[in-house]
């Protein structure tokens, strides 16, 4: 479907990160019964897996990072109540995510980092 030359962006939940390794780790029955999970959860490649998988489909890899970096369980509730605010609490609340993204920067990204992104691109076909 991608035409050669185009991009694909891809994110994946990344299992390196402690609570999605929890997540992944516990029965999933037990998971969706409780709300702790309230959609259906797949399997996910960690970013060694994720460019090997890429790159053995042919694709070109421009960049790989890790994102999402502030903490999913004290984010999700917060931003429900903060749902139910003003507008200007949700761009005083989105303000405050976003400064979780710093983290990006650190060599331990790939353990803060809610998802794995990469950036590939498909070939151009040679002439």
């Amino acid at each position: 479907v991608l035409r050669p030359g185009g991009a694909l962006v891809l994110t994946l939940d990344n299992p390196a990160n402690p609570a999605v390794g929890m997540r992944n780790a516990l029965p999933k029955s037990a998971l969706y019964r409780t709300g702790l999970v309230p959609y259906h959860v797949r399997e996910t490649l960690d970013e060694p897996e994720l460019l090997r998988e890429l790159s053995g489909l042919g694709f070109e890899i421009e960049s790989v990072t890790h994102i999402l970096h502030c903490p999913r369980l004290l984010a999700v509730p917060m931003s429900r109540l903060v749902a139910h605010l003003p507008e200007a609490w949700h761009k005083a609340w989105l303000s405050i995510l976003f400064s979780w993204e710093w983290l990006e920067k650190l060599p331990t990204a790939r353990w803060s980092g809610h998802f794995v992104a990469a950036l590939a691109r498909k070939p151009a076909p040679r002439q």
